[in-house]
């Protein structure tokens, strides 16, 4: 069956119908929205971070 199928599909699949072009989306969009989430909590807790490490000047 493998070796059917290294004949038969390609990457190209993913572009063919409006379907498997909306579910590569989808993916993509996960994962970069997850990553995203990760930066927004490290955005928001940094300045009391670095008020309790003892950096209160934006210069530094």
């Amino acid at each position: 069956m493998e070796r059917i199928s290294e004949h038969s599909s390609s990457y190209v699949d993913f572009l063919r119908t409006a379907g498997t072009r909306k579910r590569l989306l989808i993916i993509a969009s996960f994962g970069l929205f997850a990553q995203w989430s990760g930066n927004g909590l490290v955005s928001y807790y940094l300045n009391l971070i670095m008020d309790n490490i003892g950096i209160k000047d934006a210069n530094k």
